[in-house]
């Protein structure tokens, strides 16, 4: 339990709990308002293609085209008389359109007169489905007509509706009001009207309740709703002016039209301006410069297709903002015991940034099914959680880095270090039972030596010796054990796993051999002119290895069976006239491996605390061991002779090997047993001393 709570999991779990809840205050009061609303706009404009316009909605616009043909046709200038508007009405009207809303202010009498608002107003009596459009203003709280229809133009239509936009804070209509109260009435707004006259509504003080009701309208708290636009406002097959004037005069000469009537029946007609100084410009989701009547048959494009845009409720914003900062402490946890910590940042990086994506485009699709959900402060939050977990990785890595650098950096080599930071879960603290391969190695009559040398040269001479032989150690992958004196004490395969610990360890300690015959000339003068050689004795076998000692000091180290025969072939060394003996064991798991050494057969040896001989060998170059063919295999003759307890024979063999150390002593031995008249069981050789 203490464990997890000193691990990163805890504290990107307590770290994304303190992010949670500040997150959630953040949320209540509208934090990063503006990048919400650009996130919303993202989401409109990436699933409007998918949504196609009613048909029952139709567009008519008066823009440049309508202008110049009026111009050349009637000669009028602007303003245009408003019988032109009536003549428009009276279209509809005989094609049996259901309503015709303008979204344009008559708020003044007409220039040419007050027969030419009579003939509009007569128009649009006769009609029935006229509506009008009255602008609203609010001021201190309450909203008041700021412009409104002449009285003879308003009292002649259905009803009059607002156009009053549901503008947000950075001045764009993502919204639209269904409708607006003043001077105690009730003005639906122009999008929503036609559904009155549609309906047949009476009265003012439920009207709300029946529109919302009869078309399931989500309305949000001010009784607005979120509008679905289309791509552009051309997917409404936009008709000009003009064409609806020519098609009106052919019907008047009872001649084709370019427009038939018939093709407009049941259909909602929306007119507005299109033309450069003419029309009220709005900025929507879509674009900047939006007519604003778009605005309006876009609403009623919402309703009547029923692909309404409902908001998340804080309840579950809050559950996803909970569930996506969990998952990211595990992902983020999970991430770093990966093994390719070299790649930590970028991998990183990419689950940040996977997230985001994927929370993005989550977000997405839901608005495409109909739902808002506002992603600013999942985001916020983990950027947050992001920031705050490679804080705190960092943190607790750092606290390990220097724990692996103080523990291995003094016997592992500089690339087994940087290895375990990168990957510690390869490090398993206290005691692992594994295979090694280890090294004993001693100097031979150190003693002396340091009996002849002062203090500092013996200090001196001794750090050279010890450093040459120990970065050979460290360049196979070795670990350094200990020190003891002049004795290194070294094994592979630990902490880091290697399937190649023998062949290394038999490879680097020929090298160090190697290494040591260069600078013996060097040492030995040194050295007072004593021979400077070392014995060196590898086992490979089972062990214990771990960090050992107390909490305030301890050592990684090794303890076993395996590790005492390893010191043991060392001291033999001493007994067969060698200076590197292997145990059978280390010979074919380095043969195993394809090991580029060769061996030579010393013996069988029982060592001091061993119930069982071992048989010995001399690891060896390739190079030596073809140099010293001849007589190594003339040496295994005599040997196998020795095994067989046939003295005599050996010892006449080993006589004639009179330049070979390990010759020498064999014929000492067949000389001793010869005279005491004990034949070695097996050519066991009893090794008296470690």
């Amino acid at each position: 339990m203490k464990k997890f709570f000193e691990s990163s999991l805890f504290f990107n779990i307590l770290a994304n709990v303190l992010i949670f809840i500040f997150c959630v205050v953040l949320f209540t009061v509208n934090f990063g308002a503006t990048f919400e609303n650009s996130l919303y706009d993202s989401y409109l404009r990436l699933t409007a293609s998918a949504f196609k316009p009613s048909e029952k909605i139709v567009l008519v616009l008066l823009d440049q085209e309508s202008l110049d043909w009026a111009k050349k046709t009637h000669n009028w200038s602007w303003p245009w008389p408003r019988s032109a508007y009536a003549e428009i009405v009276s279209f509809f009207s005989q094609a049996k359109a259901d309503t015709v809303c303008f979204d344009v202010l008559f708020s003044e009498s007409s220039v040419y007169g007050e027969a030419d608002d009579a003939a509009f107003a007569e128009s649009c009596r006769s009609a029935g489905n006229v509506i009008q459009a009255i602008h609203f203003t609010q001021k201190d709280g309450r909203i008041e007509i700021e412009t409104q229809p002449i009285a003879e133009i308003a009292d002649s239509a259905f009803l009059c509706a607002s156009v009053m936009s549901a503008v947000d804070a950075d001045g764009v209509v993502r919204r639209a009001r269904l409708g607006v109260n003043s001077g105690g009435r009730f003005f639906p707004t122009l999008g929503v009207a036609p559904l009155f006259f549609e309906g047949n509504y009476q009265g003012e003080s439920d009207i709300r309740e029946k529109i919302c009701s009869a078309f399931s309208i989500p309305l949000l708290n001010d009784w607005s709703m979120y509008v679905r636009y289309q791509s552009s406002l051309n997917n409404f097959i936009p008709y000009n002016a003009a064409q609806i004037l020519q098609s009106m005069d052919a019907l008047k000469n009872n001649e084709r039209p370019l427009l038939e009537p018939e093709q407009f029946e049941g259909s909602v007609v929306f007119f507005g301006f299109y033309s450069p100084g003419l029309f009220d410009v709005v900025t929507s989701p879509i674009q900047k410069n939006y007519p604003g009547v778009g605005v309006h048959l876009s609403m009623l494009d919402t309703i009547l297709n029923r692909s309404y845009i409902k908001p998340v409720s804080f309840t579950i914003q809050i559950f996803i903002l909970a569930v996506v900062l969990v998952i990211f402490a595990f992902a983020f946890n999970g991430l770093k015991s990966n093994k390719a910590q070299s790649l930590f940042i970028l991998k990183i990086a990419l689950l940040f940034a996977g997230f985001i994506g994927a929370i993005f485009i989550c977000a997405v699709l839901l608005f495409y099914v109909g739902f808002y959900l506002k992603c600013f402060t999942v985001f916020f939050a983990i950027t947050l959680s992001f920031i705050g977990s490679v804080f705190i990785s960092y943190s607790l890595e750092g606290k390990q880095k220097r724990f692996i650098k103080k523990a291995f950096g003094q016997y592992l080599s500089t690339a087994v270090v940087e290895e375990l930071i990168a990957n510690p879960d390869k490090l398993k603290l206290g005691g692992d039972r594994r295979e090694l391969s280890i090294c004993f190695s001693d100097l031979q009559g150190f003693t002396s030596i340091s009996e002849y040398l002062e203090p500092q040269e013996l200090t001196s001479l001794l750090n050279d010796y010890l450093s040459l032989m120990s970065d050979i150690i460290l360049q196979y992958g070795g670990t350094i054990d200990k020190y003891e004196g002049d004795a290194i004490i070294a094994f592979w395969n630990a902490p880091l796993e290697n399937e190649n610990h023998a062949r290394l360890a038999l490879q680097a300690m020929l090298d160090c051999q190697a290494a040591l015959a260069e600078h013996r000339e060097e040492f030995s003068k040194r050295a007072g002119g004593k021979p400077f050689k070392m014995r060196v004795g590898i086992n490979t076998g089972v062990a214990v290895v771990g960090n050992m000692g107390s909490k305030q000091r301890f050592d990684y180290t090794m303890l076993g069976d395996s590790v005492n025969l390893a010191s043991r072939l060392e001291g033999i060394n001493k007994l067969f006239g060698t200076y590197m003996l292997c145990s059978e064991v280390a010979k074919e798991a380095c043969e195993a491996k394809g090991g580029k050494v060769q061996f030579r057969e010393i013996g069988r040896v029982q060592v001091v605390g061993k119930n069982q001989a071992v048989k010995v060998f001399e690891p060896m170059r390739v190079a030596d061991y073809e140099m010293k063919h001849l007589l190594i295999k003339q040496f295994e003759v005599a040997l196998h002779l020795f095994y067989d307890g046939k003295l005599s024979e050996a010892k006449e063999l080993f006589a004639q090997l009179s330049d070979d150390d390990v010759a020498k002593k064999y014929f000492a031995f067949c000389q001793n047993f010869l005279a005491s008249g004990v034949i070695p069981k097996g050519g066991v050789i009893h090794a008296e001393t470690k």
